[in-house]
Order: structure tokens, then sequence, then C-alpha cells
């Protein structure tokens, strides 16, 4: 009788073993096919980074609800007071912004980054349903106030925003390391 529960426990251990691989195989496979779910995601994220640009220039150019006359004066310090990295405005850049200052409908002051083809491009991508490659851009405005030789003066204030970073990791800051 001894011989017979040693023949049993062998198949046994040779049974769970066969299960034991199985169960390694679909935990890797499930855990492959995870990653590359994830990593073949495609996400774009365009329009939102157009709207933080948005929201970040406005935040660094009106304070009070007054707007900055040294943006006016000298427009390259808005990179610095910002802190935005020029050169992701300029040549090959893959962001860009334009300020309009209003009085009524006349246009009080203007200024944008080197890219002008962002503003082309948007007006494009807005009209087509579908223009993968074209940036994405947010038009926001806000009324603001403005000493001009000692009058105050309400203004409306538009800015333009616009992205076309695909998939890469470019931060919009200066100073930070990513």
């Amino acid at each position: 009788m001894l011989s017979v529960n040693k023949m049993n426990k062998r198949g046994g251990e040779k049974l769970l073993a066969i299960w034991w691989f199985f169960v390694l195989i679909v935990i890797g496979v499930g855990i492959v096919a995870g990653v590359l779910i994830f990593y073949n995601a495609n996400v774009d994220a365009r329009t939102l980074e157009a709207q933080v640009l948005s929201e970040r220039i406005f935040s660094c150019i009106v304070k009070d609800n007054f707007f900055d006359k040294e943006v006016m004066n000298n427009f390259d310090a808005i990179y610095k007071k910002c802190g935005l990295n020029d050169k992701l405005f300029t040549g090959d850049g893959v962001f860009y912004f334009k300020i309009s200052l209003y009085d009524g409908d006349n246009l009080f002051y203007e200024k944008s980054s080197d890219l002008k083809s962002f503003e082309t491009d948007c007006a494009i991508a807005s009209e087509m349903k579908k223009a993968d490659y074209f940036p994405r851009c947010v038009k926001s405005s806000e009324n603001v106030l403005f000493y001009d030789n000692n009058e105050l003066k309400s203004l409306r204030l538009e800015v333009l925003a616009g992205s076309n970073q695909f998939g890469r990791r470019v931060s919009l800051a200066e100073n930070d390391k990513n």
C-alpha cells in the first residue's frame, strides 16, 4: 500500500507543475499586453497645453486686473517674466502665443512670438474635422485696466496660445529639469 501513495504523489506534482507554468505564462502575457497598450496609447494633449500656456501668460501679465505695461515696452521680457523657455517659441519651436489689446473694436496693441504660421495653421485646424498634424490653439479673453498717459482705460485682452508638441516631453519653463 505504501507504493501506491508514492505513485500518486509524483503524478500530482507533475500535474501541478503544468498548471504552475500555465499561470506564469498567463501572468507574463498580461503584463506584456498591459505595457504595450499603455505605451501605444495615442494621447493628444496639445489643446490642454495651449490652455495651460494661455493661463500662464494671463497670470503673469495681468496683476490685480491691470495689464503690465512692461510687456508693452519690452515684449521679449515676457519670456523671463512668465518663466517660459524662449527657444520653444522660436525657430522650430512647438509653442506659440499672441497678445492683443482692444479698445472697443479697435486694436490697441498686438505682439506675438516668432512662429507666425501657427495662427494660420490654427485657423485651418479649427475648420477641418481631421487635421491631425496641425497645432491646437486656444483663444482666451479678459477685460483689463490700463493706464495710458495717466488715463485709465478698460481694454479687452486676448491671448491666442498654441501647441504642436507630439509625444516628447518638453518643459515649458526654463528652470524645470525634466
